[in-house]
């Protein structure tokens, strides 16, 4: 009887171990998660450069109130989101997150 608790306090170490090695391995393999989230960047087309709008709106009235930005009726591109910052003014947004027009900031 005495053999057969050791035996089973050795298993039971055993299998502990295997379980903690198992969700280490696990853990040091998965890839870390990404953080990011995308930003929205107005294209200033006079200086062929992304301009950070994040948490900035679109105010095409009027009278727009400042601190906005406009997207005027056009064919080029207003404004688009990045996951990554815009390095140049070539860069291209993520698709299907472009707004058509001209941009400007109020």
């Amino acid at each position: 009887m005495n053999k057969l608790n050791i035996a089973l306090k050795s298993v039971n170490k055993i299998g502990l171990f295997a379980i903690a090695l198992v969700a280490f391995a696990a853990m040091a393999f998965t890839p870390a998660k990404s953080n990011s989230v995308a930003q929205k960047y107005g294209y200033d087309q006079a200086n062929n450069q992304w301009v950070l709008i994040e948490g900035k709106t679109m105010d095409n009235s009027g009278n727009p109130a400042p601190g906005t930005y406009r997207c005027d009726a056009s064919s080029e591109t207003c404004s688009g989101l990045f996951s990554t910052p815009p390095t140049s003014g070539s860069s291209i947004p993520d698709s299907g997150t472009t707004l058509d027009g001209d941009f400007s900031l109020n």
